[in-house]
């Protein structure tokens, strides 16, 4: 240290003489007592360049606790860290408005009057019941804003359903069947022009008729417009064309097309007449005409 010297005259560093002093050595200023230390006359021009490293893996011997650990990319290093936050107020802004997801409940109730198409008594025509508990489930609109608190079943882009239903034929006949039904369905809802609606079903059956087990695949494409009656009252009709598969045939077994219209009440009232035809494969290829009203109820 006492060779050293300075190798020209303009400073860069001022050296505090007094905290010096501490110095084990006992030297009150460094480098031959003058109070400056300068940097080189002669400044080289180096070019930055990469070196690709072959990676390896370093074992830390002894290791404990906090020795020789990384840092927390996101929380330590400044990129990664506003990364974080830009994807938490991402979740926070799109994904927590679309996962809160109401709760509906949902009653049925269904009278079907169905017959062949080549029967002509009222005698031969087979009556039907239907009840149904259902439990629906809806995302709140994120484009849509004003439709949060709006008519959730109609305007509504996505809605699922969880249900089990039990129906049968009630008029008393020998040859009756008992079906005991769990359903699974989503239905989705795109507003075409004319404020007209194009609705898409698909849906699980998971059936019990007569103590047999089986699964039903079913798909249903509608359209409908939602109109006003001179006095207020909500009625909209709709057509839909539905395909069904199923399991105890391993095939397409049924082709559906129906016509009706669902009746507003009140607010938690509605009622649903309708006319439908089915077109069966399976278990025997016959035409069915099908005239029933449902009566529902929403909270």
């Amino acid at each position: 240290m006492r060779r050293l010297r300075t190798v020209d005259r303009l400073p860069v560093e001022l050296v505090d003489g007094v905290a010096e002093l501490h110095d084990r050595v006992g030297h009150g200023r460094p480098v031959e007592a003058q109070r400056d230390v300068g940097p080189l006359e002669h400044v080289l021009l180096v070019e930055p360049g990469e070196q690709e490293l072959a990676a390896q893996p370093v074992v830390v011997a002894h290791a404990r606790a906090g020795d020789r650990e990384p840092e927390d990319p996101v929380e330590d290093h400044g990129v990664l860290h506003e990364l974080g936050v830009l994807e938490q107020r991402l979740h926070h802004l799109v994904l927590d408005p679309c996962l809160n997801t109401p709760t509906h409940f949902a009653l049925e109730v269904r009278l079907d009057v169905h017959a062949h198409l080549g029967d002509v008594a009222v005698a031969d025509a087979e009556l039907l019941g239907e009840l149904g508990i259902h439990f629906d489930y809806t995302l709140m609109p994120i484009l849509r804003p004003a439709l949060r608190d709006a008519e959730w079943e109609r305007n509504r882009y996505l809605w699922v359903r969880v249900g089990i239903r039990r129906l049968g034929s009630i008029d008393g006949r020998d040859d009756g069947f008992r079906e005991n039904r769990v359903l699974l369905e989503a239905t989705a809802r795109f507003e075409l022009a004319g404020e007209v609606w194009l609705v898409n079903r698909v849906r699980w059956d998971l059936r019990d008729v007569d103590g047999m087990h089986s699964n039903r695949y079913r798909y249903r494409i509608g359209a409908e417009k939602e109109l006003s009656t001179a006095g207020g009252t909500v009625v909209v009709p709709y057509a839909q064309a539905e395909w069904f598969y199923d399991t105890r045939f391993d095939a397409w077994s049924r082709q559906r097309y129906q016509l009706g219209a669902e009746i507003e009440l009140d607010r938690n009232w509605r009622i649903e007449p309708y006319y439908a035809y089915d077109k069966d494969k399976y278990p025997s290829a016959e035409g069915l005409n099908r005239i029933g009203l449902v009566l529902k109820y929403f909270r």
